[in-house]
């Protein structure tokens, strides 16, 4: 193990990569001054909301087993075909399924 008592070699900086970081100091100085205190509590409320949601459905087994099922092409095709039907007035819509929908499983 050796030591080393040398000052490593400065690295270079130009007018411009400072003026940046100025910038972005100010930037985030502007950003701090305008979030009231508020502004945090709603936003941290929000955030542990969406991540209790996000824990509860991943530990929901219906809706894991839901979202494989949506992965399954078949699905997938039906629900762009109810959506794209959504829009028709509804007696314009058809009384079945198309083909490539009703006939895979």
């Amino acid at each position: 193990m050796s030591t080393q008592t040398e000052t490593p070699n400065p690295i270079p900086v130009n007018e411009s990569d400072l003026q940046r970081l100025t910038e972005f100091a100010h930037l985030v100085t502007s950003a701090q001054d305008a979030l009231t205190d508020d502004m945090v509590t709603r936003l941290a409320s929000a955030f542990s909301e969406g991540i209790n949601l996000l824990d509860r459905l991943t530990r929901n087994e219906g809706f894991t087993h839901l979202l494989r099922e949506m992965d399954r092409p078949v699905n997938q095709r039906f629900l762009v075909c109810l959506s794209m039907h959504s829009r028709t007035p509804a007696g314009s819509l058809p009384r079945r399924l198309p083909p490539a929908v009703a006939s895979e499983d």
